[in-house]
């Protein structure tokens, strides 16, 4: 895997280029033991223009600021968060919905030519000092609520290492693989006025394919797009098993 220099900025290509050297370790392990494993992603790299964040499947990533809440949380790649943002339930009803482990989207080898996985990737400059990012996998996500990640990341009364064990404690009874790692931020190297500059709403989520960056506009480049929504990508034919698999 190559190296990166991380005093420089690092962006949605660089993350295509290690996302390509980790589905060919992947691929290559699936290929001599399991063929049908899957698994999902989180990702994220500190650098000099903020930070790079990068998610596959129901894993998910948190930016909790103590004193103001969630700054970030990804968007899971799952039938119920498509439901939510279809306006078919409620969000308070996904993490309970019996159809939450539905996934549509992870790292697997292609059942048919041009279905790839692909992540979800964004970089900011919104990033302060006292931040924590909190990676989990699903297990954990199905056992904490955010309002308990909040406090917990919150309480000054405790050390990272106490608030751990409390994630962990609530963690303990899940079915589900529950893995985390808690990120705290200690200090940054912006300017005042550079840190006055970070945006306050979420950039562009751009979806990568493993050495290959999707853009705004489809095409295999990156673009400057003037607007943030989220961009919603064409659905590869492991989401169509799925809806098949549902009837629906």
């Amino acid at each position: 895997m190559a190296a990166y220099d991380l005093s420089q900025p690092f962006g949605q290509q660089h993350f295509a280029e290690v996302f390509a050297d980790v589905y060919g370790v992947f691929s290559q392990t699936a290929k001599s033991t399991c063929e049908s494993m899957a698994t999902t992603l989180t990702f994220i790299c500190f650098h000099a223009d903020g930070f790079t964040a990068a998610h596959c499947g129901d894993s998910r990533i948190y930016q909790v600021r103590p004193g103001q809440g969630i700054v970030y949380k990804s968007e899971d790649h799952s039938l119920v968060q498509q439901m939510v943002r279809g306006g078919i339930i409620r969000p308070e009803e996904a993490e309970s919905h019996p159809q939450s482990n539905i996934i549509t989207r992870c790292i697997m080898l292609p059942q048919d030519d041009g279905d790839q996985p692909m992540a979800s990737v964004l970089t900011t400059r919104d990033i302060a000092p006292g931040d924590y990012f909190f990676l989990c996998s699903d297990g954990v996500v199905h056992q904490v609520t955010d309002a308990q990640l909040t406090e917990i990341l919150s309480d000054q009364d405790h050390t990272d290492d106490e608030k751990m064990a409390l994630l962990s404690q609530l963690s303990k009874d899940s079915i589900d693989n529950n893995t985390a790692y808690l990120l705290h931020v200690d200090s940054i190297d912006y300017t005042p006025e550079e840190q006055q500059a970070a945006p306050a709403t979420a950039p562009v989520i751009y979806d990568v394919e493993p050495g290959k960056v999707i853009g705004a506009n489809g095409d295999d480049s990156i673009q400057t797009p003037t607007t943030n929504p989220i961009k919603k990508s064409a659905t590869p034919s492991l989401m169509g098993r799925i809806k098949g698999f549902l009837g629906i």
